[in-house]
């Protein structure tokens, strides 16, 4: 499904029944990737799962990439669906980073967070001007270098043996516009610090990290459940940085273990 939002049409899924959960996906990705958590969930919740501006079967506006915009369009997409009810969030990675945004902005949309694969921290100089390097790259050579770039980070040695796995990643990323690449990149570069905000989040939120991710190290998944109060922490085992992709069952029984939590009377 589409929808018009603005300056441009965002992909979308939209099915089952129940309290909403929206999920956003992380950098170079597209909605494909939370496949499994949408067959997964089905009859537990009503999931809502879109493409970000750019991405998978969304437009690709030339302008308007940044976290703060992202979570904006996101929430015009729950808008659009009428959906006024609190939603429980989960951000892959860079959906984390909205996630956020969403929280500092509009707290009252938000029912509980999950973080997948994600953090809370800024990136460092080094990392900021890698991201610089990346776009120009992407600029140049169009998307293809950061495919084969990424897809040995983004999955563990085992996940890399898995044609299925490995080629359901490699689409999802080959179906990320350069616009979009270059726009998830300047946003990364340019989000805030988000620590400081874990504190006093005043939501439900767990974390949810692949033992093996070699992209976001485990120990800052620890970090981050440790300062928000009341956060819990899942580790997945024999998983990389896609541990929804990976290691499917168990991310979608924390996933379903966590919601009903957050919506018990």
């Amino acid at each position: 499904m589409k929808v018009q939002l603005n300056d441009f049409s965002m992909a979308y899924e939209d099915t089952g029944r129940g309290h909403p959960i929206l999920f956003i996906h992380g950098y170079p990705l597209g909605r494909r990737i939370f496949d499994a958590q949408l067959r997964g969930l089905l009859g537990v919740a009503r999931v809502i799962v879109p493409d970000l501006r750019g991405h998978g079967d969304s437009s690709a506006p030339a302008s308007g990439y940044s976290i703060a915009q992202y979570a904006d369009d996101c929430l015009a997409l729950l808008d659009s669906r009428s959906v006024t009810e609190p939603v429980v969030l989960c951000g892959l990675s860079m959906g984390g980073y909205v996630c956020f945004d969403i929280l500092r902005r509009h707290a009252d949309r938000v029912a509980g967070l999950v973080l997948l694969g994600s953090r809370a921290s800024a990136d460092t100089p080094e990392q900021r001007a890698a991201r610089d390097a990346d776009a120009e790259l992407v600029r140049g050579e169009g998307v293809a270098p950061i495919v084969e770039k990424m897809l040995p980070r983004l999955l563990t040695p085992a996940g890399q043996n898995k044609p299925k796995v490995v080629e359901l990643v490699r689409r999802t990323m080959e179906m990320t516009s350069v616009a979009g690449m270059v726009g998830d990149l300047g946003a990364m570069r340019d989000r805030p610090d988000s620590r400081p905000d874990l504190p006093r989040l005043g939501k439900p939120t767990i974390v949810i990290h692949g033992r093996e991710d070699p992209l976001i190290p485990l120990s800052e998944a620890e970090a981050t459940a440790r300062a928000v109060p009341g956060g819990d922490l899942k580790v997945i085992d024999a998983a990389g940085h896609l541990a929804g992709v990976e290691q499917p069952t168990a991310v979608n029984q924390a996933i379903t273990a966590f919601y009903k939590k957050v919506w018990a009377h």
